[in-house]
C-alpha cells in the first residue's frame, strides 16, 4: 500500500483479522498508512469483495478463489518463502504471473495495480486474464455447482465399474 499514490491507497480498504490475537492491527495500519480504512474484520467479506473495483489477496486463503468465481478483478501477492507452492500448481500459478495476476514481490505489485487502476475491467476481460483465471478454475477452483457435478461423475464412473458408491 506504501507505494501506491495516495489517490489509489485511500481507496482500499484493509481487512484485519477479527481475532486480534493482541496484535493490534488497526493501530499498527494506522501507524504505517495513516490514510488507509480498514475493516475489523467484523462486515461480512463477500460483501466487501461485491463491491471492490479490485480484490488483492495477501495471503493462500480462499479469497481470491471466491473473488475468481465472483468474477471480481483480482491481485494476489504473496511470499512464496511462506505460502510455498507445489511443483503440480506451478504451471497454473506461471499462467496467473504472466496475466499479471499473481505477484511475489509487493512493489511490483503496486506498480500493476497504477498500471490497471483507471480500467481495471479492461485489464480483468483481457483474453490473457480470463484465459488464466479460466484454466486456475478448471484445476482448482470448481465452485459449488463444479463440485458437484464432478462428484457425480466419480460415482457414476465407480458404478460402472462395479465399485460400491455408498456415501455416508
Amino acid at each position: 500500500l506504501e507505494a501506491l499514490p495516495e489517490s489509489i491507497r485511500k481507496a482500499f480498504i484493509v481487512r484485519t483479522d477479527p481475532r486480534d490475537h493482541g496484535w493490534d492491527q488497526e493501530e499498527r495500519w494506522a501507524d504505517r498508512v495513516p490514510d488507509v480504512n480498514v475493516d475489523d474484520g467484523k462486515c461480512k467479506l463477500n460483501d466487501l469483495v461485491q463491491e471492490a473495483r479490485l480484490c488483492v489477496a495477501t495471503a493462500n486463503t480462499t479469497i481470491f478463489q471466491q473473488a475468481f468465481l465472483m468474477d471480481i478483478p483480482t491481485i494476489i501477492v504473496w511470499d512464496t518463502s511462506h505460502w510455498q507452492l507445489r511443483k503440480s500448481a506451478q504451471n497454473t500459478f506461471d499462467r496467473l504471473t504472466d496475466a499479471g495476476i499473481f505477484h511475489t514481490d509487493p512493489d511490483k505489485a503496486a506498480l500493476h495495480v497504477k498500471s490497471i487502476w483507471e480500467d481495471t475491467e479492461k485489464w480483468w476481460r483481457s483474453e490473457e486474464v480470463e484465459s488464466a483465471v479460466d484454466y486456475f478454475n478448471s484445476q482448482y477452483n470448481w465452485g459449488p455447482d463444479g463440485l458437484v457435478v464432478r462428484m457425480g461423475r466419480a460415482l457414476t464412473e465407480m458404478s460402472a465399474r462395479g465399485q460400491d458408491t455408498y456415501v455416508d
